[in-house]
Protein backbone atom coordinates (compact mmCIF):
# COMPACT_ATOMS: atom_id res chain seq x y z
CA UNK A 1 0.00 0.00 0.00
CA UNK A 2 2.70 2.44 0.84
CA UNK A 3 5.25 1.03 -1.47
CA UNK A 4 5.02 3.70 -3.58
CA UNK A 5 5.14 6.20 -1.43
CA UNK A 6 7.64 5.48 0.77
CA UNK A 7 9.87 2.76 -1.36
CA UNK A 8 11.95 1.18 1.16
CA UNK A 9 15.83 1.29 0.81
CA UNK A 10 16.47 -1.42 3.67
CA UNK A 11 13.83 -4.26 5.56
CA UNK A 12 15.13 -5.87 8.64
CA UNK A 13 13.47 -8.07 11.27
CA UNK A 14 14.43 -9.57 14.31
CA UNK A 15 13.26 -13.22 13.30
CA UNK A 16 12.82 -14.72 17.17
CA UNK A 17 10.70 -11.73 18.27
CA UNK A 18 7.85 -9.24 16.58
CA UNK A 19 10.00 -6.29 15.74
CA UNK A 20 11.14 -4.88 12.63
CA UNK A 21 12.17 -2.29 10.64
CA UNK A 22 12.02 -0.21 7.47
CA UNK A 23 14.13 1.86 6.16
CA UNK A 24 13.40 4.93 3.61
CA UNK A 25 15.02 8.10 2.21
CA UNK A 26 16.40 10.72 5.10
CA UNK A 27 14.12 13.49 3.77
CA UNK A 28 16.01 16.36 5.92
CA UNK A 29 12.41 18.35 5.14
CA UNK A 30 11.17 15.84 7.93
CA UNK A 31 11.41 16.44 11.98
CA UNK A 32 12.91 13.69 13.48
CA UNK A 33 13.61 12.80 16.87
CA UNK A 34 17.29 12.27 17.89
CA UNK A 35 18.14 8.59 19.28
CA UNK A 36 17.93 10.34 22.95
CA UNK A 37 14.67 9.73 23.02
CA UNK A 38 15.42 6.39 22.98
CA UNK A 39 15.17 3.96 26.28
CA UNK A 40 16.64 0.68 27.08
CA UNK A 41 15.46 0.22 30.60
CA UNK A 42 12.98 -1.32 31.42
CA UNK A 43 10.10 1.04 32.71
CA UNK A 44 9.01 1.09 36.55
CA UNK A 45 6.09 -0.55 38.22
CA UNK A 46 4.23 2.10 40.32
CA UNK A 47 2.44 0.64 42.99
CA UNK A 48 -0.15 3.18 42.04
CA UNK A 49 -0.46 4.48 38.48
CA UNK A 50 -2.40 7.64 39.90
CA UNK A 51 0.46 8.97 41.73
CA UNK A 52 2.19 12.08 40.77
CA UNK A 53 5.44 9.81 40.69
CA UNK A 54 4.00 7.69 38.17
CA UNK A 55 5.22 9.24 33.90
CA UNK A 56 2.57 9.40 31.69
CA UNK A 57 2.52 6.63 29.12
CA UNK A 58 0.95 6.29 26.20
CA UNK A 59 0.78 3.58 23.49
CA UNK A 60 0.07 5.33 19.79
CA UNK A 61 -1.28 3.83 16.74
CA UNK A 62 -3.50 3.58 14.14
CA UNK A 63 -6.90 1.58 15.82
CA UNK A 64 -8.84 0.04 12.86
CA UNK A 65 -11.84 0.96 14.84
CA UNK A 66 -11.26 4.59 13.88
CA UNK A 67 -10.25 4.25 10.31
CA UNK A 68 -13.00 6.20 8.33
CA UNK A 69 -14.88 4.69 5.67
CA UNK A 70 -15.62 6.94 2.61
CA UNK A 71 -17.61 6.42 -0.41
CA UNK A 72 -15.85 4.66 -3.29
CA UNK A 73 -13.76 7.28 -5.19
CA UNK A 74 -12.65 8.97 -2.06
CA UNK A 75 -9.64 8.84 0.14
CA UNK A 76 -9.57 6.73 3.49
CA UNK A 77 -8.85 8.92 6.29
CA UNK A 78 -6.49 6.71 8.55
CA UNK A 79 -6.41 8.39 12.06
CA UNK A 80 -3.52 8.03 14.63
CA UNK A 81 -4.94 7.95 18.16
CA UNK A 82 -3.03 6.78 21.55
CA UNK A 83 -4.28 5.30 24.68
CA UNK A 84 -2.50 6.46 28.31
CA UNK A 85 -1.33 3.10 29.93
CA UNK A 86 0.89 1.72 32.54
CA UNK A 87 2.67 -1.42 32.64
CA UNK A 88 1.69 -4.01 34.40
CA UNK A 89 4.65 -6.33 33.86
CA UNK A 90 7.88 -5.97 33.25
CA UNK A 91 10.71 -8.77 31.53
CA UNK A 92 13.95 -8.83 29.78
CA UNK A 93 11.96 -10.25 26.96
CA UNK A 94 8.40 -8.14 26.79
CA UNK A 95 6.10 -5.61 29.05
CA UNK A 96 2.85 -5.86 29.21
CA UNK A 97 0.49 -2.37 29.74
CA UNK A 98 -3.25 -2.06 30.95
CA UNK A 99 -5.54 -1.80 27.46
CA UNK A 100 -7.92 -0.11 29.34
CA UNK A 101 -12.06 -0.23 28.88
CA UNK A 102 -12.77 3.91 28.07
CA UNK A 103 -10.67 6.89 27.56
CA UNK A 104 -11.26 10.56 27.88
CA UNK A 105 -10.10 12.69 24.41
CA UNK A 106 -10.26 15.89 23.22
CA UNK A 107 -12.55 16.65 20.03
CA UNK A 108 -13.07 19.21 17.72
CA UNK A 109 -10.24 21.58 20.06
CA UNK A 110 -12.93 22.51 22.29
CA UNK A 111 -12.84 22.24 26.21
CA UNK A 112 -14.82 19.09 26.81
CA UNK A 113 -13.49 15.50 26.86
CA UNK A 114 -15.55 12.91 25.13
CA UNK A 115 -15.15 9.28 26.75
CA UNK A 116 -14.80 6.36 23.76
CA UNK A 117 -14.88 3.12 24.44
CA UNK A 118 -11.97 0.61 23.38
CA UNK A 119 -13.56 -1.90 21.92
CA UNK A 120 -9.86 -3.91 20.88
CA UNK A 121 -5.96 -2.64 20.08
CA UNK A 122 -6.00 -3.74 16.53
CA UNK A 123 -4.08 -1.29 14.69
CA UNK A 124 -1.88 -0.31 17.35
CA UNK A 125 0.67 -3.18 16.76
CA UNK A 126 4.22 -1.41 15.62
CA UNK A 127 3.24 1.71 17.71
CA UNK A 128 5.56 3.38 20.46
CA UNK A 129 5.17 3.04 23.75
CA UNK A 130 5.92 6.76 24.75
CA UNK A 131 6.87 7.89 28.27
CA UNK A 132 6.85 11.43 29.15
CA UNK A 133 9.03 12.79 31.83
CA UNK A 134 8.96 15.28 33.82
CA UNK A 135 10.60 18.81 32.91
CA UNK A 136 13.60 20.29 34.22
CA UNK A 137 12.72 22.51 37.34
CA UNK A 138 15.01 24.98 35.68
CA UNK A 139 15.26 26.32 32.38
CA UNK A 140 13.06 25.23 29.21
CA UNK A 141 13.05 22.25 27.14
CA UNK A 142 11.76 21.38 24.15
CA UNK A 143 8.31 19.10 24.16
CA UNK A 144 10.12 16.53 22.08
CA UNK A 145 12.59 16.25 24.41
CA UNK A 146 10.82 15.25 27.49
CA UNK A 147 9.83 11.72 25.14
CA UNK A 148 10.94 8.50 25.95
CA UNK A 149 10.56 5.53 24.03
CA UNK A 150 10.33 2.41 25.46
CA UNK A 151 8.84 -0.47 23.91
CA UNK A 152 7.06 -1.13 20.22
CA UNK A 153 3.90 -2.79 20.95
CA UNK A 154 3.33 -6.01 18.93
CA UNK A 155 0.37 -8.12 20.34
CA UNK A 156 -2.63 -8.35 22.79
CA UNK A 157 -4.65 -11.01 24.80
CA UNK A 158 -8.13 -11.50 23.49
CA UNK A 159 -9.18 -12.67 27.18
CA UNK A 160 -7.42 -10.17 28.91
CA UNK A 161 -6.88 -6.39 28.75
CA UNK A 162 -3.10 -5.84 28.26
CA UNK A 163 -0.99 -5.48 25.39
CA UNK A 164 2.22 -7.20 25.00
CA UNK A 165 5.26 -4.72 24.33
CA UNK A 166 8.93 -5.36 22.79
CA UNK A 167 11.48 -3.18 24.62
CA UNK A 168 13.12 -0.87 22.37
CA UNK A 169 16.83 -2.48 22.81
CA UNK A 170 15.77 -5.21 21.24
CA UNK A 171 15.05 -2.95 18.54
CA UNK A 172 18.14 -1.34 19.19
CA UNK A 173 20.06 -4.78 19.07
CA UNK A 174 18.60 -5.12 15.38
CA UNK A 175 19.83 -2.02 14.12
CA UNK A 176 23.21 -1.93 15.50
CA UNK A 177 23.89 -5.79 13.88
CA UNK A 178 22.51 -4.55 10.89
CA UNK A 179 24.65 -1.34 10.30
CA UNK A 180 28.08 -1.15 10.76
CA UNK A 181 28.48 2.28 10.26
CA UNK A 182 26.40 3.14 13.38
CA UNK A 183 27.68 0.60 15.74
CA UNK A 184 30.10 3.19 17.28
CA UNK A 185 27.78 5.76 17.12
CA UNK A 186 24.73 3.69 18.87
CA UNK A 187 27.24 1.67 21.22
CA UNK A 188 28.18 5.32 22.67
CA UNK A 189 24.72 5.88 23.53
CA UNK A 190 23.92 2.61 24.82
CA UNK A 191 26.75 1.02 26.38
CA UNK A 192 24.81 -2.27 26.58
CA UNK A 193 25.11 -3.10 22.46
CA UNK A 194 28.96 -3.89 23.24
CA UNK A 195 28.31 -6.81 25.75
CA UNK A 196 27.23 -8.52 22.63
Amino acid sequence: MFENLFPPLSVGNAGNRDIGFLEIDNDPAVPRLSVNCLCPNPPPIMPDPLKPEHRPTCVVGFPVDEIAVRPPGHKVKIVTSNFSTHPVAVTEEFYQYVYPLVVGRQQDGHDRVHERALNTPHGYSGGGVWVINEPPSEGLTLPHHLLRLYAIQSSWGPTYRVVNCVPIRHWLRLVYDRYPDLQELLADQFPFLREG
